[in-house]
Order: structure tokens, then sequence, then C-alpha cells
């Protein structure tokens, strides 16, 4: 199973250097020369630091070094007061320790006890820490030194908050692209095998038995099946939010018959992929190789295929840009049973698997780290499929099991939840004549869960 929260992805690495050592920080400042003046108070200063708290249950500040006008003065009382990112400081009237609007407050004095952030339930997140003094003497400066505990000095991002956004947009939109390649090796597998069917001189009856045909129909040229397939898919978070993860691409492949009821291709694919959760966008561009198989024999039917791919992906956060290779591997497989309701209505119950690996590595700017990122999907339906000589429609009702694994804690607004959830799916096909076909699909996926995919696709085929 997959870990969750954006909250806690700033803190996951807080354990590859030894718990909360990793996030202490050193912070200098000159309240007087770096600061502002307190509303209505000749004397008294603040200044202000943007940090973002990494380990909201550790936050606390403790005063190193504590010098007015060059002596070491540690009889002053420090406060530290948080406020949210967008809280206006720039007119805050004194009062100690806490300053009015301050989410947390504590004092410390130099080599006293330290002070512990305590307030309003601070989470990790982004913040203004102000830092001002208790007394004055008449000073033209006061310089404090601070380790600050659960905090990093400003509001970018961490190392591993900036691959788990990349790994989680990127293997969002990479199991998409496995379900997509998975779905056309299935479909256009299957018409392969029925189009061998017509131009060999087979005829399949409602019983699925292959029966010899007196009707001549034109050969495929050195028995090789050749498609086209344009997909584009859309993700997004329901309930009104803005995360989305979309993409598009292409397809090309062919297939040849290794026996009456099976045929192998292979198929290059390309696609474009995108994503956006308010705090950084990503842009990245994948290919793949995908070879299949599809077998049909009496009424059972099954498909299968393997995927390679590899990609570059770009990545803009509030901490800069980044950029990443990535390199995806994966494996599918459908199986079904037709059921023939009547000439024209077949009524086919699925079962289908798919397992995938991402693997990421940062190549430079924020991105220098790598990871991986496992996913499995499982899925239990049903088609049912109208033919006639013009073509054939089909609608379909399935039922998605989904588990995602990672060394980083994932952002979840870019992730489908783990679980079961909902899909459903229309299409069609048709004869162009001079050999080409003509097939559409769209379907509706993550139904019941918290991100909703939209997904369609057009498909040619040449048959020679």
């Amino acid at each position: 199973m997959r870990n969750l929260g954006i909250a806690a992805v700033l803190a996951a690495s807080t354990s590859l250097t030894g718990g909360a050592a990793w996030s202490q920080t050193e912070l200098v400042t000159d309240i007087i020369v770096d600061g502002t003046r307190f509303a209505g108070s000749p004397t008294y200063y603040y200044s202000v630091t943007e940090v973002t708290v990494v380990d909201a249950s550790v936050i606390s500040a403790d005063t190193t070094q504590n010098i007015s006008n060059g002596y070491n003065d540690t009889h002053f009382l420090i406060n530290y007061n948080l406020f949210a990112a967008n809280a206006d400081v720039s007119a805050l009237t004194f009062s100690s320790p806490a300053i009015s609007g301050a989410l947390a407050s504590g004092t410390d004095t130099t080599n006293s006890s330290v002070a512990l952030l305590t307030g309003q339930g601070i989470t990790n997140g982004q913040y203004q820490l102000v830092v001002s003094m208790n007394h004055y003497d008449g000073y033209s400066s006061h310089e404090i030194t601070a380790i600050l505990n659960g905090m990093i000095l400003g509001w970018s991002l961490s190392q591993q908050a900036e691959l788990a956004a990349m790994l989680s947009a990127s293997g969002g939109a990479a199991r998409l692209i496995v379900v997509d390649a998975g779905g056309v090796a299935r479909d256009l597998g299957q018409v392969s095998l029925a189009t061998r069917d017509a131009t060999g001189g087979f005829v399949r009856g409602l019983d699925g038995t292959v029966t010899a045909s007196t009707q001549g129909a034109p050969g495929l040229v050195g028995g090789l099946y050749t498609w086209a397939d344009v997909t584009s898919f859309r993700t997004t978070e329901t309930g009104g939010g803005s995360n989305a993860v979309g993409g598009s691409g292409f397809a090309i492949g062919a297939d040849i018959g290794i026996g009456p009821d099976t045929v192998a291709g292979l198929s290059l694919g390309f696609s474009e992929i995108n994503a956006s959760d308010g705090s950084f966008s990503q842009d990245g561009q994948m290919t793949y190789l995908q070879p299949y198989l599809s077998y049909r024999a009496g009424n059972w039917h099954g498909n299968a295929s393997l995927m390679y791919g590899v990609g570059s992906f770009d990545q803009t956060s509030t901490g800069g840009t980044g950029t990443a290779d990535m390199t995806l591997t994966a494996v599918t497989f459908e199986g079904g049973y037709d059921f023939a309701l009547s000439e024209e209505f077949t009524l086919t119950p699925t079962i289908g698997l798919l397992h995938g690996q991402q693997e990421i590595e940062g190549t430079g700017g924020t991105l220098t780290t790598s990871e991986t990122y496992q996913f499995s999907q499982g899925s239990l339906g049903a088609r049912i499929t109208f033919d006639d000589a013009d073509g054939s429609l089909f609608a379909g009702l399935h039922a998605d099991y989904l588990t995602q694994d990672a060394g980083v804690v994932l952002v979840e607004d870019l992730l489908a939840d783990d679980g079961w959830t909902g899909r459903v799916e229309l299409g069609g096909s048709t004869g162009l004549g001079n050999g080409l076909g003509l097939a559409t699909s769209v379907n509706l996926s993550g139904l019941g869960g918290d991100m909703r995919t939209i997904a369609g696709a057009l498909r040619v085929a040449f048959t020679f």
C-alpha cells in the first residue's frame, strides 16, 4: 500500500540523517539592522524570516548567540512567533512574549531553555517567523543566532518533496498510459484475428468454432496487419479541486499470425504528459515499445503485452526548476469468455491484471535523487457487443482495484486512491472500404474515487 499525505512529504527525509537533526537549520538575523520597528514603539524592533515547517511535532528555537552592539548580552529575552505565510506583518504592535495574530509563540535566552513554539495547531507548511526582543538599551544592532528545529529557511520544497511530486504526477500518468496501451493491444489484436478469419476464408460460429468458408477475400500482405492509434486522457480531482494530470499521444503497430488462433505484434508509442497541483507544474514526454500477443480459441480469448518506456520531464515549483529521466516497465493481461445472446449481441465477462514499475532519476536543478514507484491493478467486469454488417458497438462496466507503493511519501493530490473504483466504456468500429477500418472509444474511470479520468481514442487499421 502506498504512503500518503502532502503534510508528511517534507518530514519524510528526517529518517535519512537520524531523526530531527535533518530538519535543523541555523538562523542569523540582526533584529535592528534587518528589522522593522513595531507600530507605536520608537525603540522595539522585529525581523521577519520565511521558513518552512517540515516537522511540526518538534518545532522550537534555541538561541545560541545574543549580541548587542558587538557584546554578548545574554539577559535579553528573545521572542519567536510564527505567522501564516499570507499574514500582513508590515505593521505589528509589540506585545511580549506573544504578538497579536501569531499562530504559535515561544521565548528563549542564550544557553537557557529552548523556546517551544506552541500555539494553534501548527502543521507542516510555509510560515513567517517573527523574531523580536523584549528589551532595548538604545543599541544600533542586536544580532542573534538560533538553531531552528523542525524548520528550514525559505519557502522552497525539500529534495524529497520535489521528488515525491515528480514521482506522483509522472507515475499517475504512466499508469494511465499502461492501461490505455494494454487496451489497444487487446482490441486491435482481437480485430486482427477476426480480420484474418475473414481474409483467410474462415467463419466463427456462435459457439466460437472455426469452419472453412467458400467465400474468397483479399489476403493480408505478408500476413501483416497494421494500425495506428491516437489517444488523449485527463485526470482531475473530484469535489472541485484544481489538481490535474493530462496527456496525449499516438502509437503505431503491426502483427502477424503465428497460428490459427494467435497473433504476435509490436507497437511503438509516444505520449506527452502535463500535470499541476497549484504548487508545481510538470511537462514530459515518454516513448515506449510494446510487444503483444492475442489469442482466441472457441469462445475463450486473451491478450498479454509487455512495455518498456523511457522519458524525460521538467518540473517547476516554488523551489525552482528540476529535470529528471524516467524508465517504465510493465506487463498487462486480459482474458474473457463470449456468451452469444443472439446473432447480433454478445456478452463477455472479463478479468484483467497489470503491473508496472517506474524509476525516476533526477538529473538537475531541484531533482538530484532517484526513487521507484510501483503500481498494480486488477479488473473485473463485462462488455456487451452489438455486431451487424455495418460494424460493431460495445459498452462495458468494470470494477478496478488499485495498489501503489513508493520509497517516498507520495503526493496524494495527484494519485488515485488505492482500492476499488468503477469504470465505464463505450465504443464502436466500422469498415471504410479499400482495406481501411475505423474505431473509436471513450471511457470514464475512477468512479467513486477522488481522482476521475476520462480518456478517448481514435484507431485506424490498414488491411492490405
